[in-house]
């Protein structure tokens, strides 16, 4: 998994983490926010590397799912980019600043 693969599960998992049972979404946090290898996230809960691998995807699988069905990640970042379109459209600095403001509010 690349950084970008990383990036997009973290994000999903701050968006969609509490629709994950408790042990899915801790098993994703240890390995996506803290770090941990499968063996030492499999030593914590008592499982096999394997189990924790099948864990983290069917994890991302329920996640992708429901972002594919909700959609407010790419809402999220459709009104960032049109808002930053419209503040380079209209250049004007109050404009632009009030505008980069909201965007910061978006996340």
């Amino acid at each position: 998994m690349n950084i970008q693969d990383s990036l997009r599960v973290c994000e999903l998992i701050d968006n969609y983490g509490a629709l994950l049972t408790d042990k899915q979404l801790n098993v994703c946090k240890n390995y996506f926010f803290d770090n941990l290898s499968l063996g030492e996230i499999g030593k914590e809960y008592n499982i096999t590397r394997q189990a924790v691998n099948d864990c983290l995807e069917k994890s991302r699988n329920l996640l992708e799912k429901y972002e594919s069905v909700v959609g407010k990640i790419e809402l999220k970042n459709k009104l960032k980019q049109n808002l930053s379109e419209l503040g380079q459209k209209y250049q004007m600095d109050n404009l632009t600043k009030d505008i980069n403001k909201i965007i910061g509010n978006i996340d």
